[in-house]
């Protein structure tokens, strides 16, 4: 009998790492040691889960509805997008083997769903499909180990850290996914609208684009995947605010990022949240020829330096600044801090091999002067260990449940307001975002897990995706 309980005891050691290293989508597996010390948050010494009983804990589970297909006729089903992942995954030399049981398959295949242009209409809803079958899957996961908590629970009772991980596994309550209205293009000092500019956004390859290679506009696969990590600190770590990010880019490597084309002659100005026309995303600028001149055999000249919209009005009454916010989720979109925040690159022992979506907002909402909160409902990162709700997507939407006004309609969103996506309508938290653009009534967001500078937010209701958005500016900001 020792000896079960003592395996039983590994076994729930082992979701709880698999927990805190999990982050936009499904739970992903470890492969860092575990956190040695306890924090805080899993102490529960001055948490609000210690005042829970085991008892009512049990009474609130609710389990998540799991897929009755077998992974085989899963597979079966989405031929396609089984083929478009593989290519994915081959272009972002990112193998993974093509096995729902993997839970880094999943996580892939999740990710992708979150990074749909350059695909054609029916090979967005076949990805987005087959998604929403892979969450439904994964869910098998996420209910062992609810499954196995609750049994311990009512057998032999959980400690602080135990009841800290059973609360950020269950599905989010209370939630009230985004109406899909028309975004106001005049508010341009409020949501940081450019008008000038027609409605787009800038792949990773435009902005890199060299001057002799400008006037394509390509779109390359999800660069990485649904799902971030955290894993929790102590207080004591107060000099970090942020996690899992590469170093910068070089001056001149950044200032290329922010270069883009001007808009085609002729194209109409988006006044609805619809997904562009994948014949249009992907087609040459009109007027540039194939050898990069132009089509009256003058020489094609360099793209002009993408102007910043106005920061007039962006700072927040409550402190939050969203051009502070919307600048340093530019600078960082397609790389990771790591001298700032290295925790997960540590865990992980390498620069960017990790799916870190809700790592990056959270670090984006730092930059912008939201407050770390090192009480309960925690929210914050450590080299120790981050909380819960600084790399997991389903505890961030948690937490800002508890700190931040919810947008009933895309016309209350505003640059630098958080997003996120769940894929499957099962109340699991998938993927987070950060909106830094809004344009002739189309909402951009930029994210990481697939690393996208100013993708457009209409994607995910397009695919029937639950969106959820935050009013940052309503956001409670004092010290705890």
């Amino acid at each position: 009998m020792k000896a079960f309980l003592q395996g039983k005891m590994v076994a729930i050691l082992a979701m709880a790492l698999i927990l805190v290293l999990a982050g936009c989508g499904g739970d992903k597996e470890a492969t860092g040691d575990k956190g040695k010390s306890e924090t805080p948050e899993e102490s529960g010494t001055t948490d609000s889960t210690a005042s829970i009983s085991d008892e009512e804990l049990v009474d609130s589970i609710s389990l998540y509805n799991e897929s009755a297909k077998s992974k085989e006729e899963i597979q079966q089903e989405h031929t396609s997008a089984v083929t478009i992942v593989v290519k994915r995954s081959e272009q972002q030399k990112t193998p993974t083997k093509t096995d729902l049981d993997n839970q880094q398959y999943r996580d892939f295949v999740i990710g992708a769903a979150t990074d749909l242009e350059g695909l054609s209409e029916a090979e967005r809803k076949a990805v987005g499909d087959y998604a929403k079958d892979v969450a439904d899957y994964d869910n098998k996961e996420k209910n062992k180990q609810i499954e196995e908590l609750r049994d311990k629970a009512t057998k032999e009772g959980l400690t602080p850290g135990e009841k800290a991980e059973l609360i950020n596994l269950l599905p989010a309550k209370d939630s009230v996914p985004l109406k899909q209205d028309k975004v106001d293009p005049e508010h341009n000092g409020d949501t940081g609208v450019d008008k000038n500019k027609a409605p787009g956004s800038n792949s990773p390859d435009q902005d890199k684009a060299t001057e002799e290679e400008s006037g394509e506009s390509s779109h390359p696969p999800a660069a990485e995947n649904g799902t971030d990590n955290p894993d929790q600190q102590s207080p004591s770590d107060e000099g970090s605010a942020n996690d899992g990010q590469e170093e910068p880019a070089s001056e001149g490597e950044n200032n290329e990022q922010e270069q883009q084309e001007p808009p085609a002659n002729g194209e109409e100005e988006a006044e609805e949240q619809q997904p562009p026309a994948p014949e249009e995303e992907n087609k040459d600028e009109e007027g540039n020829g194939e050898n990069g001149t132009d089509q009256d055999g003058s020489e094609e000249q360099p793209p002009v330096e993408e102007e910043k919209p106005a920061d007039d009005g962006m700072k927040e009454a409550n402190g939050y600044d969203r051009a502070k916010a919307r600048d340093y989720a530019y600078q960082w979109w397609n790389s990771r801090n790591n001298e700032q925040y290295g925790f997960y690159s540590r865990e992980r022992d390498c620069v960017d091999c990790w799916y870190d979506c809700t790592n990056f907002t959270s670090q984006a909402m730092v930059a912008g002067g939201l407050v770390q909160w090192k009480s309960d409902p925690w929210w914050y990162y450590s080299d120790t260990k981050p909380s819960y709700a600084w790399g997991l997507a389903n505890s961030q939407y948690k937490h800002l449940q508890q700190r931040a006004e919810p947008a009933n309609s895309l016309s209350e969103l505003k640059v630098g307001d958080i997003v996120h996506a769940d894929i499957n309508g099962d109340g699991h938290i998938n993927h987070s975002a950060i909106i830094t653009k809004i344009e002739l009534g189309q909402i951009y967001v930029t994210q990481h897990t697939t690393d996208r500078k100013d993708a457009p937010l209409s994607t995910w209701f397009w695919n029937g995706y639950n969106v959820f958005g935050w009013k940052m500016g309503t956001a409670d900001n004092t010290s705890r």
